[in-house]
């Protein structure tokens, strides 16, 4: 991944009738400008749980991310599940799993359209559509090929298609009101995922940020309108402590949820002296579509996983008469949702759970004499092996870009060895003549009661005439277009340096 890594996040869309379309026609357009990499949403697809509306909605969010050439991810709100959100029936509580788990997809491509399609016809030919859809609706039912297409009581993990640990989560489980929680298996699935996931042999899937997504609050929205003044108790998740808990404690990063229509941003820790006070940060988005009192206040998020880790996000926010002539026109300033700060303990955590060893501080210091030759210098600091551990020998890199090496160049400095250290003969490769390794011999070996400090010099002969950290760290340098290999040349400043 060279660039940012854009995800849109979007929540209680609430399709309906009544629907303010020029609102969600807006929330397209800007996301065409934006060309978003995945697509994803906490839930509130509709204002109750008719089957028809759940699957145009449904074929609604995959044409447009089709449309996009993006993953569209999906959770349930309490919409989805409950009339007017609050007043789960069955069989109807079951039908988003049926509808959204994916065991329909075929039949319900070919059968349906979409909202806008549909909410395109005029009364009576929607009318007439209407009774033939749930014809069809009825008699896949009846002769039971609505096939199940996933459990709600089933965790959702997102593997392979997003460079993203994304876990899902139902907070819809025992409703009462519009208040939820998580259920038990959930987080027991939960925990063996994690454990799974932390116990991970590759580095790249270690180092993967992780985001947990759920609908309801697991934080109290700092503002609330005056009608539901008092009504908080009704709309919080029940075990939000417990939840926030198991996600701090299996190391994730980032939870995205809706349900209160409203946007909020926070962090939290459990402890500061653990692993440096490491944060969970946690993002309510609010509705896009929805009539909402105050001015601009519907919205959406923006979010740019960065190379290094760091997470910008920006709310999109625009109100009732949405609309948009350019990126320039829409959202709020880029805020750090995930910083570097934040982003480098967390990669050193999770190594050191990974490779079972650490090093409290790496220093590596270059000197060009005024011969031109190079002395490179790495110092290793506290290097120690986690409980029950044991480190026989670690193998060490060097790359340069000073001309070529070879292992006579790199001589062993004994003042920066502590006793039980040896070592080995530098290697080179044909393949890449800028690359030595070299490994360290403990004896007798490292293990928790042990820690070690240590370093490696290398003399690098003058086979060039001017390094590119020359060429960068002092002025008067220019590059020669002649040459060989167009190798950079010194200015009569540093003429010295060719002899």
């Amino acid at each position: 991944m060279n660039k940012a890594f854009r995800v849109v996040h979007i929540s209680d869309i609430h399709f309906r009738s009544g629907f303010p379309h020029h609102q969600w026609q807006h929330v397209k357009d800007v996301l065409r400008i934006e060309r978003p990499h995945a697509l994803i949403a906490t839930g509130d697809f509709v204002e109750s749980p008719w089957p028809l509306m759940l699957i145009l909605a449904r074929r609604e969010m995959l044409h447009f991310a089709g449309e996009l050439g993006i993953p569209l991810i999906a959770i349930p709100g309490n919409h989805d599940v409950a009339f007017i959100g609050f007043a789960p029936i069955w069989p109807f509580t079951r039908l988003y799993a049926r509808i959204f788990g994916g065991g329909n997809d075929e039949w319900i491509t070919a059968a349906f359209p979409t909202f806008t399609q549909f909410y395109g016809k005029n009364f009576i030919e929607r009318s007439c559509w209407r009774l033939s859809l749930y014809a069809k609706i009825l008699w896949r039912w009846v002769s039971g090929q609505l096939k199940r297409g996933g459990s709600r009581e089933a965790i959702l993990t997102v593997e392979d298609r997003i460079p993203l640990k994304v876990v899902g989560f139902d907070s819809n489980c025992s409703l009462f009101l519009a208040s939820g929680s998580v259920s038990s298996s959930q987080i027991n699935a939960f925990g063996s995922h994690a454990f799974q996931l932390e116990n991970n042999s590759e580095i790249a899937a270690t180092l993967r940020l992780r985001v947990a997504l759920i609908h309801h609050h697991l934080v109290p929205i700092p503002y609330t309108r005056s009608e539901i003044s008092g009504h908080e108790p009704l709309l919080v998740m029940r075990n939000a402590g417990t939840m926030l808990k198991e996600l701090w404690n299996h190391d994730f990063d980032l939870v995205l949820h809706g349900h209160r229509h409203y946007f909020s941003f926070t962090r939290i820790s459990f402890d500061r002296s653990v692993d440096g006070g490491r944060e969970l940060a946690v993002l309510s988005a609010a509705s896009p579509t929805t009539a909402e009192p105050e001015a601009k206040s519907n919205s959406f998020h923006l979010l740019d996983f960065r190379p290094n880790g760091v997470v910008k996000a920006r709310k999109v926010a625009f109100g009732t008469d949405a609309t948009v002539h350019g990126e320039r026109d829409v959202g709020d300033p880029w805020f750090e949702a995930i910083s570097l700060r934040s982003v480098k303990p967390r990669n050193h955590r999770r190594m050191v759970r990974l490779m079972n060893h650490s090093c409290d501080l790496i220093e590596q210091d270059l000197r060009i004499d005024p011969a031109g030759v190079a002395h490179e210098v790495a110092s290793y600091h506290g290097l120690q092996v986690r409980a029950g551990g044991e480190l026989r020998r670690r193998l060490f890199t060097s790359r340069v870009d000073r001309g070529s090496l070879d292992a006579v160049a790199f001589h062993e400095s004994r003042t920066l060895w502590s006793p039980g250290c040896f070592l080995s003969e530098p290697r080179t490769s044909a393949a890449d003549p800028h690359v030595v390794r070299v490994s360290v011999d403990f004896n007798p070996p490292l293990n928790e009661d042990r820690s070690l400090s240590f370093g490696i010099c290398s003399t690098i002969p003058n086979s060039i005439a001017m390094s590119r950290w020359e060429i960068s760290t002092f002025p008067g340098t220019r590059r020669n277009s002649g040459g060989a290999g167009n190798a950079a040349q010194p200015s009569a400043l540093y003429r010295e340096l060719r002899a």
